[in-house]
């Protein structure tokens, strides 16, 4: 069970926000029959009253897979990027992210300020099989700094100042390709639902196999409605795209902004039939996600960095090699936010720096640290950590050319958290519940892989900020057999439209849940 997303000991009390405990929250098949995609098909669909389901086999309707393909680039002074990625197979996660620094002249000593560009963009699949709903997000988060220095004219005196520009874009596409697996003369409606902060931006169309865009029809504001007009292949598109840039001619407007979008799609067939419960997948993931406090990564990086008797950390010591100037600065009081798709580490700077090997000038200020959350082998860290300098005085600039890199690798290695202790305790917690009955069928859980789906970050309400992993768990059906004995009875909560389970001495017949599962988010 080795985690790998290439797109992020205890620390405190980790708040793990995982639908395992089945007595008392909503079982794990809310999340697989809810879709945790918080998006609803309209009222006006709903089917009449249904019979108990009869799990007999199902033919879907359509079925479907996802690619992505992101991009990124960037340019500062002196330097740039230009960076392309794609989905390494069907319904596979594909991220990138890159900053980079401007390399603005430091001859006039602390006149000068770094431009900077960071981005990130990112792809998901979303897939509920279990509904036959399928989906995928993109996201894209650039961000820019411009800088300016004076260039050193004759001796010590300095010539004009000269601005310099950074500049960040992110772009992000998504691919669906759906088969519609009807009869050959039958006609199929799509359901395509799209949210997101900037679902208006998606550019969504959907194309046939020769490449002829299907009108498409706004459905309730919530997204649009596609006649299929015959069986086959057909294509959904999204995407999304930012950039921003920043001049050093004007300190404060700094360029940054996050766009979202999710798009899912789901067949009127499929969700008249699945909404009576008649089907059930022989083999389906359910969300199985992890959630991780920006307050519980702060306080391992106070652990991890900061001394515990006077909360300073020194980042320039003599055995580091990082310069004379900057080995009695220290940072202390890290905090550590959210902001779009970035982990955000402020720390307050202070001490003196020496100049000339004489003067010992007294420093203040803010540095800040952003990176991108990533997860390789079961390890979360930070990655793409970019870092800036926010001063009462410019000799901080100076000094901070001294220790920055040292800064950010040292950062980097002390912002991470093995995820594997805790992902065995909820395993083992969950194999506790199962084998469970669902009407005649048999639930088994095969908890000997899990796959990362995504990698998200969560920016609000404040006592929820943190980074989600995003991981799914297989279910299979099993014999019947191997359910004899089990107390654990499958039951549907009508009132929320969603599934859970309890143990009971007696059969409980389920009650079919809404034609699209609650757009209630996961019990905390």
């Amino acid at each position: 069970m080795d985690l790998t997303f290439a797109a992020s000991h205890p620390i405190g009390q980790i708040n793990w926000r995982a639908p395992i405990d089945f007595a008392v929250r909503l079982a794990v098949m809310v999340a697989a029959l809810a879709g945790c995609t918080n998006t609803v098909v309209p009222g006006s669909l709903s089917p009449p009253a249904a019979p108990p389901p009869s799990f007999t086999r199902y033919t879907p309707s359509i079925t479907a897979h996802s690619y992505g393909t992101v991009h990124i680039s960037g340019s500062v002074r002196n330097d740039g990027y230009n960076l392309v990625a794609s989905s390494a197979g069907g319904d596979q996660p594909v991220e990138i992210s890159h900053s980079a620094y401007g390399d603005e002249d430091k001859h006039c000593g602390p006149m000068w300020r770094g431009s900077q560009s960071q981005s990130v963009a990112r792809f998901s699949p979303q897939h509920t099989l279990v509904v036959r709903d399928y989906g995928f997000s993109l996201l894209v988060d650039p961000r820019a700094h411009g800088g300016w220095f004076r260039q050193k004219s004759i001796g010590p005196i300095c010539g004009e100042g000269v601005d310099t520009t950074g500049i960040a874009r992110a772009d992000a596409q998504g691919v669906m390709q759906v088969t519609f697996n009807g009869e050959v003369a039958s006609k199929e409606s799509l359901i395509i639902r799209i949210e997101g902060s900037h679902a208006h931006e998606a550019n969504v169309q959907v194309k046939d196999v020769s490449g002829h865009v299907l009108r498409l029809k706004k459905n309730d504001g919530k997204g649009f409605i596609a006649e299929l007009p015959k069986r086959g292949p057909y294509q959904i598109t999204a995407s999304l795209s930012a950039e921003v840039s920043a001049s050093g001619d004007c300190p404060t407007c700094d360029g940054e902004i996050s766009k979202s979008v999710t798009v899912h799609v789901q067949s009127m067939r499929d969700a008249l039939a699945l909404g009576f419960g008649d089907a059930l997948h022989s083999s389906f993931k359910i969300p199985f996600p992890v959630f991780v406090s920006v307050k519980d990564l702060e306080e391992e990086i106070k652990n991890g960095l900061f001394n515990e008797e006077d909360g300073r950390f020194y980042p320039c010591k003599p055995d580091d090699d990082c310069g004379a100037r900057a080995s009695l600065v220290y940072l202390k009081h890290p905090q550590l936010s959210i902001e779009g798709a970035w982990v955000i580490l402020k720390v307050q700077l202070a001490g003196a720096a020496k100049l000339w090997k004489v003067l010992n000038l007294e420093v203040g200020g803010e540095i800040y640290l952003s990176g991108v959350p990533k997860v390789s082998r079961n390890v979360l860290f930070l990655e793409s950590v970019a870092i800036e300098a926010k001063s009462r005085n410019d000799l901080v600039k100076y000094v901070s050319e001294e220790y920055g890199d040292k800064l950010r690798a040292k950062v980097q290695a002390a912002a991470r958290l093995d995820l594997k202790p805790m992902l065995n305790k909820k395993l083992e917690e969950a194999r506790s519940h199962f084998p469970i009955k669902l009407g005649n069928a048999c639930l088994m859980l095969n908890p000997t892989d899990l796959n990362i789906e995504a990698i998200t970050t969560r920016d609000s309400p404040e006592d929820q900020k943190g980074i989600v992993v995003q991981l799914s768990i297989l279910l299979q059906e099993g014999h019947a057999s191997e359910c004899q004995g089990s107390s654990k009875e499958q039951i549907v909560s009508p009132a929320r439209g969603l599934w859970s389970f309890r143990s009971t001495p007696h059969n409980v017949v389920p009650v079919r849940p809404y034609l699209r599962p609650s757009s209630q988010a996961l019990p905390s």
